[in-house]
């Protein structure tokens, strides 16, 4: 499969500060070096030669949406700017092969602090979910890249990742969540909080039966409703957040 990975971070920020865009390509570059650009641009076909040392030059380009390639491992990233009440967004999509798990995760951890996210998720898709109608129909915005559109109607579903900011922990509230029955929560901010499913990204592939469990035992217990049920109709209201935008905030 060319890519069966995927990140991606919505935050209430808008993104077009050049001095953000260095923040998050340092970042890149140091947190995550196989996700770092080899080739960027504001659109397709992806050609300008990426120079780490020249980040400030390369700043130029960064305006909506900002793309980014790699080929090995194979990485497409871009970053959308906001627009009025929508949220900015990193969407990185990768192919798991070469990746480290755990550098993946650090990288998760601290773009969603650098970000300031409402949502973030972390998947890799694994063989049960991509023969499941029923399961593809719950992943495919995180394929395409989860939308604020997309949140004002449900969750699509818990990822094996996954980072639930200030509207979240609100909605959800942030002791419950802090006790839902997952292996791995953490604070990663102020009423930021990280819930991971199991010990290793690729459990997936040999305990996704068990990892599933974990994830509809955390949905229960954080509120049903606020997740996608392909078994109600189209018109069935979810429990949402609120969500704010401050255009004027800036990293």
């Amino acid at each position: 499969m060319l890519h069966d990975f995927d990140l991606g971070f919505l935050t209430p920020i808008n993104l077009g500060a050049k001095q953000l865009g260095k923040q998050f390509l340092s970042l890149l570059q140091d947190h995550m070096f196989d996700f770092s650009p080899e080739r960027i641009g504001n659109y397709e076909p992806i050609k300008l030669a990426y120079n780490f040392n020249e980040i400030d030059a390369c700043l130029d380009f960064w305006e909506n949406p900002f793309l980014w390639k790699r080929r090995k491992p194979r990485v497409l990233g871009n970053v959308w700017m906001s627009y009025p009440n929508q949220h900015s967004s990193v969407y990185i999509t990768a192919n798991s092969k070469q990746l480290d798990p755990q550098k993946i995760v650090e990288f998760f951890k601290a773009t969603s602090h650098l970000l300031q996210v409402d949502f973030a998720y972390l998947h890799f898709l694994a063989e049960p979910e991509s023969e499941s109608w029923d399961v593809q129909q719950k992943l495919m915005p995180f394929r395409q890249g989860v939308t604020t559109h997309d949140l004002r109607k449900n969750i699509p579903n818990l990822c094996w990742a996954t980072v639930f900011g200030k509207p979240y922990t609100r909605l959800f509230l942030l002791e419950r969540i802090l006790c839902a029955p997952a292996p791995i929560i953490q604070e990663i901010d102020k009423d930021t909080i990280y819930i991971q499913l199991s010990q290793d990204i690729f459990d997936l592939k040999s305990h996704y039966e068990s990892i599933n469990l974990v994830r509809e035992k955390v949905k229960r217990h954080l509120n049903c409703n606020a997740f996608l049920d392909t078994s109600l109709p189209p018109q069935h209201q979810y429990t949402i957040p609120k969500f704010t935008f401050d255009e004027s905030v800036y990293i």
